[in-house]
């Protein structure tokens, strides 16, 4: 394999494909000369609590019934909408984002940046957004137009922990293949005309990153960040035009906040419950509905599947939710270590135990060009996981991160453990400071915490 670096001493593009090809294959790329027949190190990744879906997307909607949809307008009013089974005979009932799209264009009452939900049809954690307005994550830019995303409120700032991406959990592209389901669709504006962007194609070679929620083009005239599209134009423009989308959105609960069980659940360990409900003894009951409390009395001496049988854990927690500062920032790239400031403790009361630990926190990075963020957690002196390479390799202003993150430790003894996190940015050349905000102090409201439980 040849091709390392480019003329420029940069990596070049024919090794970051192998890269990625020996990733694709579940392989880490130490032998830069090699094919993928010659590695031996798997690649391992990691999913973040809340990047999981915890209630179920459907793979196809299908409208057998009259049904009402309740339109959320721009201005928060509602107005019902009937779909029904005619609409979308040629797609064999089967919804599909163009047909409701083009349903709405026809309706004198619903606006463009309206929204639906459907819980009518048995999904209220997913929602229709119709011909949504985007915006530059550059804000204000007129010639920055490179990444797009939809903020709420609509003149928020993609460096604000304050601002809502509605394009994030956008479902894929192609999750229902064969009715188009969610087939989003890409316009832009001339008048009062929609006229549709084909993703992928020319001149703007538009594509969205449905996951994180960005909207990105790599068409268009290039004199370093700045960007001439043929179709687009900011908000900010003489000649606005900005792209819309149509789209279809997650907006259940994530990770294992919330979450809703259905089927025999089988738990292999010990569980811990905390819920202070008020205890009754329903045990004459012909079908026991147990609140946290009840479990808690009735199963503190039982043991199931290797659990140990002691509750002295259910009560063994430490929270900590003020911290002495509110924001940890560097201009640095070196390793910024937090032991002192952004830390927890506690004191296992067995050598056996282990601590769970629920960590919460907003990163703040990529500022400039290739400014992500590495986070490290720590148990006193050994580093017991590491998250790399978080935010976006491209320039954003300024980009917050909610960052949460779960893990379950082995300490192996009985003594005072300290957790807490280092962080180092990938470059700093903007010489911004970056690092982690939104921490509540004693003076400022936030919203970070460490949680650590013994099991």
């Amino acid at each position: 394999m040849s091709g390392v670096t480019d003329s420029n001493d940069n990596i070049g593009g024919l090794e970051k494909i192998n890269t990625l090809w020996k990733q694709y294959n579940n392989l880490i790329n130490t032998k830069p000369s090699s094919y993928a027949s010659g590695e031996e190190v798997p690649f391992n990744n990691y999913i973040i609590n809340n990047d999981i879906f915890n209630e179920d997307v459907p793979e196809n909607i299908f409208i057998n019934n009259d049904t009402i949809l309740n339109i959320i307008l721009p201005n928060n009013e509602t107005v019902e909408f009937i779909i029904t089974p005619n609409d979308f005979s040629l797609n064999s009932n089967y919804l599909s984002i163009k047909i409701l799209d083009n349903l709405f264009d026809q309706s004198d009452n619903i606006l463009i940046g309206s929204k639906c939900n459907f819980e009518n049809l048995g999904y209220k954690h997913i929602e229709f957004y119709y011909k949504k307005e985007c915006y530059p994550t550059i804000y204000n830019s007129t010639d920055q137009l490179y990444t797009w995303f939809i903020p709420e409120p609509s003149n928020g700032s993609i460096s604000s922990n304050e601002t809502n991406n509605l394009l994030k959990n956008t479902i894929a592209y192609l999750y229902d293949p064969y009715n188009n389901t969610y087939k989003y669709q890409l316009f832009y504006k001339l008048g009062t005309s929609f006229y549709t962007i084909n993703f992928a194609t020319n001149p703007d070679f538009a594509y969205l990153d449905n996951k994180s929620g960005f909207l990105y083009f790599y068409g268009g005239t290039r004199i370093g960040n700045n960007v001439t599209l043929a179709n687009i134009r900011s908000q900010r423009d003489s000649n606005p035009s900005p792209p819309y989308m149509s789209y279809i959105r997650y907006n259940g609960n994530l990770g294992f906040n919330n979450l809703s069980l259905t089927g025999n659940v089988t738990i292999d360990s010990s569980l811990s419950i905390i819920n202070d409900d008020v205890f009754s003894d329903i045990s004459n009951l012909n079908y026991n509905v147990l609140n946290t409390q009840q479990i808690r009395q009735y199963v503190e001496n039982l043991n199931i599947l290797g659990g140990s049988g002691n509750s002295n854990s259910l009560s063994n927690y430490e929270n900590k939710v003020i911290f002495d500062l509110s924001n940890i920032l560097t201009e640095t790239s070196d390793i910024q270590d937090l032991s002192a400031i952004f830390f927890n403790t506690i004191t296992p009361s067995s050598i056996t135990s282990k601590i769970l630990i629920n960590l919460k926190t907003t990163l703040y990075c990529s500022y400039a060009l290739e400014e992500r963020i590495n986070v490290e957690l720590w148990r006193d002196l050994s580093m017991i996981s590491q998250d790399n390479n978080i935010g976006s390799v491209i320039a954003t202003g300024g980009l917050s991160i909610p960052y949460n993150f779960i893990y379950l430790d082995e300490p192996n003894n009985n003594n005072l453990v300290k957790y807490y996190l280092k962080y180092k940015l990938e470059n700093n050349n903007s010489k911004e400071k970056m690092g982690i905000i939104n921490i509540q102090s004693n003076n400022i409201s936030g919203s970070s915490n460490i949680i650590l439980r013994e099991l």
